[in-house]
């Protein structure tokens, strides 16, 4: 594919420079590619999967060969509130640090926003509750890539463990896992793959069809999401997942591991944060969140968590992003 008009079009774009640094807005350089290949498409068609995926992948490899490489997360004071979100850093070459080892260049904040996929692959992001009922150790049976399943589905798993018949989560995952990899079958256009598990004890319904779709671009970074198919039908007197009707959707629930290790039941903070309670922010920042509501920028709370026997308090934050793809509790001290 000839690159020249993506890499003219790229090439003025503006740049934010800090520290003889420059960093490119990877939102805006998607963007660009999305126009400059499919000119006559609308927004609402360019969130075709497998067109996304071209999009995003070409635009990784175009600013790559312009020198942008590295995805990291500016946040004010290093830029205005406005201009915060993700971007490509300008490579540099390391510098020698004198006794003859490079100086280690690894970006030490948390970075959120379009490395999920990376970050739970590598084990730096967990889904709070797959972790909770240790899920994971099921995933791995049946496949090598780390499995999510979102949070409708979850709740599903949950509600199918509360009644009276003798379920658990660990069985009914293994059911759903297993059947995904034996009888399930993809879509050729989309690469979802669509298959049926069969789950006792959630009133009429028994057959509820589901979804899976593979992320990320290669085995180094796949994660495999399972989720409820589109037609599924909620069984009748379900008690409600929520307490309050959520203001937005939390995409994908994530965990870092210092906030699993708490061992603690994030879903009332995460029921708070869903519903408008921002839980220990001052007056600048609440607002900024109900306008965020409105724009569709990025939310975030913080919670301070019950004392412990030595009365001290610990605080977790919990961040939406701006696209509402995902959803991240983290302590202060990992961001």
């Amino acid at each position: 594919m000839d690159t020249t008009a993506l890499r003219t079009a790229i090439a003025n774009l503006p740049l934010i420079e800090i520290d003889d640094c420059k960093y490119l807005p990877l939102n805006l350089a998607t963007d660009t590619v999305a126009h400059v290949l499919y000119p006559h498409l609308s927004l609402t068609q360019m969130t075709d999967v497998a067109i996304y995926k071209e999009i995003a992948r070409t635009t990784r490899e175009v600013c790559r060969e312009m020198g942008y490489d590295e995805i990291v997360h500016l946040h004010p004071p290093a830029v205005a509130f406005k201009q915060d979100g993700p971007y490509l850093q300008e490579y540099r070459p390391p510098q020698s640090n004198g006794n003859g080892n490079d100086e280690n260049d690894d970006n030490p904040n948390f970075i959120i926003g379009v490395t999920f996929d990376e970050e739970i692959h590598d084990g730096r992001l967990h889904n709070p509750r797959m972790h909770q009922w240790d899920l994971a150790e099921v995933s791995r049976q049946h496949y090598k890539i780390p499995v999510l399943a979102d949070e409708e589905l979850l709740d599903l798993i949950e509600r199918a463990c509360a009644g009276d018949w003798p379920n658990d989560p660990k069985g009914i995952w293994h059911d759903i896992v297993s059947l995904c990899q034996m009888i399930g079958r993809a879509d050729p256009a989309t690469g979802i793959r669509r298959f049926s598990v069969i789950i006792e004890g959630l009133g009429r319904q028994k057959k509820w069809p589901m979804e899976a779709v593979i992320t990320g671009n290669d085995e180094t970074n796949a994660i495999l999401t399972i989720r409820l198919g589109q037609t599924q039908s909620k069984p009748q007197n379900a008690p409600p997942t929520t307490l309050h009707k959520p203001l937005f959707s939390p995409g994908r629930v994530l965990a870092t591991p210092g906030v699993t290790a708490l061992g603690i039941d994030l879903m009332p903070y995460l029921r708070r944060h869903l519903a408008g309670d921002w839980g220990e922010l001052d007056d600048f920042d609440r607002n900024q969140n109900n306008r965020a509501l409105k724009n569709g920028d990025r939310l975030f709370s913080a919670y301070l968590l019950p004392p412990d026997k030595e009365g001290c308090q610990d605080k977790i934050w919990i961040i939406t992003e701006w696209d509402r793809s995902a959803t991240t509790v983290l302590l202060p001290a990992e961001y």
